[in-house]
């Protein structure tokens, strides 16, 4: 699976990502488990862009931000 680019430029709190919605969640993903809660995600075309985000990337996102808290959840009862 290829992964999502990452840029990063400015100061630490700004970067860049780009790819395929599937690859984009993964590395949200990432930041997710370290315990980032809140994105900011835009693209260069915002009509077009944002429209995709809400189509394609925040749904999956949302599902697999879910999935991981359920389980990171129901493991810290049962130990």
């Amino acid at each position: 699976m290829p992964s999502a680019k990452r840029l990063r430029g400015g100061q630490r709190n700004s970067g860049a990502l780009f790819g395929s919605a599937e690859t984009l969640s993964e590395a949200l993903m990432d930041d997710h488990r370290e315990g980032v809660t809140k994105f900011i995600l835009r693209g260069f075309n915002p009509v077009e862009d944002v429209t995709a985000i809400g189509r394609d990337l925040a749904p999956l996102l949302h599902a697999k931000a879910l999935d991981y808290d359920v389980r990171v959840s129901a493991s810290s009862i049962t130990t």
